[in-house]
């Protein structure tokens, strides 16, 4: 269940933004984090959003997702907005530093990172692992279809802090 109709409704926004841009190549939106796992406050969270693709975007569709994202026009509830897209293929082989494509974070600590600069994120497999988990699907197939299964050693060396047994 989505944290509030706010969330959902947001959500549902940026999917529509998402498949106007990237078309029949988007192959999932999954919200993560405490707006799927029930821990969602207005004055604290911000909505995580991972969409999946089934081909690397162009420059201008990136462009083009980033500057919609950041608009006053399309407002993340809460805090702000933590974005990933990400290239399906890039699952296999699923590394401790997994590529991506584009990272957009609004709010106060706004930021738009270009994968094709960037040599991965070791956070994704965090939000791999929690989204697999607990994501919701807002467009495509559900989170354990479509998301890979991150090996156990991978979220110890993810995790900034020991987990339990670990």
């Amino acid at each position: 269940m989505i944290a509030s109709a706010a969330v959902a409704s947001y959500c549902d926004a940026v999917a529509i933004v998402l498949r106007s841009v990237l078309g029949e190549s988007l192959s999932g939106v999954y919200l993560h984090g405490s707006g799927a796992m029930g821990g969602w406050e207005a004055e604290l969270s911000d909505v995580d959003l991972l969409a999946v693709a089934d081909r690397p975007p162009t420059a201008g569709e990136k462009q083009a997702v980033a500057s919609a994202l950041a608009s006053t026009a399309l407002r993340a509830p809460g805090v702000g907005l933590e974005f990933s897209l990400v290239y399906k293929p890039s699952f296999e082989p699923l590394t401790s530093k997994p590529p991506f494509e584009l990272h957009v974070t609004t709010g106060d600590a706004f930021k738009v990172v270009d994968g094709a600069l960037h040599p991965g994120d070791s956070d994704l497999v965090m939000h791999y692992a929690v989204c697999r988990a607990r994501g919701l699907a807002i467009i495509g197939p559900g989170p354990r279809t479509m998301l890979p299964d991150v090996p156990r050693r991978m979220l110890l060396v993810a995790s900034p802090m020991k987990l339990v047994g670990g």
